[in-house]
């Protein structure tokens, strides 16, 4: 038996392994491999131009830079990464740890705990949480977008 490709309205729809939309990454397994590998690229990237005036600007401007320019990498579209995977998460949390590690000064082997706190930065699972969690607050407390506010009792 011959299986035919998915149509709709008789035009063959096209079958990809991965797929872009809105910035975010998909793979037919839902792994986020390639979401994350992105992402992470595109944080340190934005890390590596830092560090090369780094030495130049003061610890606060650091911060004020990292939380504007790479953090963002972080947080698009965290609301879909409530059920990454372990690994994945891992990864999306150790380039988090570098970012901070670069404003603060913290060396790679030391514990880097007390300087999110000090911060007041939640780490990377706690961090798409909230973000859910605001996400979910939002729509309650104005009713829209109705579609959203429909699945919430």
């Amino acid at each position: 038996m011959i299986s035919r490709p998915p149509s709709i309205e008789d035009e063959p729809i096209q079958v990809v392994d991965r797929l872009r939309l809105l910035g975010v990454t998909l793979d037919c397994a839902l792994t986020w491999r390639w979401q994350v590998a992105a992402a992470t690229g595109r944080a340190f990237a934005t890390l590596s131009r830092l560090r090369g005036c780094g030495d130049f600007l003061a610890p606060d401007i650091r911060k004020m830079l990292v939380k504007a320019l790479v953090f963002p990498h972080f947080d698009y579209c965290s609301a879909l990464f409530l059920d990454m995977p372990e690994g994945q998460m891992d990864r999306m949390s150790r380039c988090m740890n570098a970012a901070v590690r670069f404003f603060t000064g913290r060396k790679r082997w030391e514990h880097i705990i007390p300087d999110y706190i000090s911060n007041e930065i939640l780490k990377y699972r706690s961090r798409i949480k909230y973000i859910c969690v605001s996400l979910i607050a939002a729509v309650l407390r104005s009713a829209e977008p109705e579609y959203l506010m429909r699945v919430l009792h």
